[in-house]
């Protein structure tokens, strides 16, 4: 197996938290290629960070076995000798959950607290950008 891909420099805003995890080296598709987390989620359709994010909130073992499966349902994928340590060495790389007591329910071990926006207030945001546009587009067709 090859030494782990060095993650790309963040052109993003996406969170760098989970990259040891993402990038992360899981074997080789049929053909050679190296095949890492990132790939195997991106190729289910599933966000990556977002999938990083809720395996990280999980059970170390309910978190293991969910991985395995997502990585075996990977197309292309090489049969993995030991499934369960490659699971276990993967999950080790996600930052855990602190559950000390006064901590913010959000706070992650080894990384920024995760802050999610409720959807009624992205919802707002966009129905007042889209106020707004409609209201300057009829003062531009009104005065100009």
């Amino acid at each position: 197996m090859k030494s782990k891909i060095a993650p790309p420099p963040s052109l993003s805003t996406l969170p760098s938290t989970y990259d040891d995890f993402l990038y992360a080296p899981v074997g080789e598709t049929t053909n050679g290629a190296l095949l890492t987390v990132l790939s195997v989620l991106a190729r289910q359709n599933v966000d990556p960070w977002e999938e990083a994010a809720d395996l990280s909130q999980m059970p170390q073992n309910t978190a293991a076995r969910r991985l395995i499966s997502m990585i075996m349902a990977s197309p292309g994928q090489s049969p993995i000798a030991n499934q369960a340590a490659v699971a276990d060495r993967l999950i080790a790389l996600l930052p855990r959950r602190v559950a000390a007591v006064g901590d913010a329910p959000n706070v992650l071990q080894g990384g920024p607290p995760v802050h999610r926006s409720p959807p009624t207030l992205n919802l707002m945001v966009i129905a007042i950008y889209i106020g707004v546009m409609v209201l300057s587009q009829w003062i531009a067709a009104r005065y100009l």
